[in-house]
């Protein structure tokens, strides 16, 4: 019997302490500490040098959410897309959205989340056009519809 109750407050000990430390653990929140970093890695920064040299009457904006893009009746279907951004969105001078210009895997091994991803910014209406690396000037006037002389849209 006396074993039984020693062996009984042996055990609620053993709970209370692990409580108390699992307590502890949860209120202890440690921090690093806040560092810069950079807006745009080095391709982002020359892809956004060229459309603004393509595009001077044009506003370019880099990392939207897609939550600024996109709305749905359905909270569920927000979901979808909350934690995904468009790498550049290109704005008319009425801030209209010409073109999303996204990053990521080439045509041919284009992963299944960057499909998914221009899927839903087609099924939208937006026009999304994805490179794999740093397109040239030829090759983003000729996929934005470039006029060459005039620099605007056609």
């Amino acid at each position: 019997m006396i074993e039984l109750i020693s062996l009984s407050i042996l055990s609620v000990l053993i709970l209370v302490i692990f409580v108390v430390r699992y307590q502890k653990r949860t209120d202890q929140h440690y921090d690093s500490a806040l560092k810069q970093r950079a807006l745009f890695n080095y391709n982002e920064q020359i892809i956004y040098q060229r459309l603004n040299q393509l595009l001077p009457q044009h506003i370019i904006l880099s990392n939207v959410a897609y939550s600024a893009l996109l709305t749905s009746k359905y909270s569920h279907t927000r979901a979808k897309f909350n934690n995904m951004t468009a790498d550049f969105v290109i704005l008319n001078s009425q801030f209209q959205v010409v073109a999303i210009i996204s990053l990521g895997g080439s045509m041919f091994t284009q992963h299944r989340d960057d499909r998914y991803e221009d899927a839903l910014l087609e099924m939208a209406g937006y026009r999304v056009l994805r490179y794999a690396g740093v397109p040239d000037l030829k090759k983003l006037s000729r996929d934005l519809n470039i006029q060459e002389k005039t620099m605007a849209f056609a």
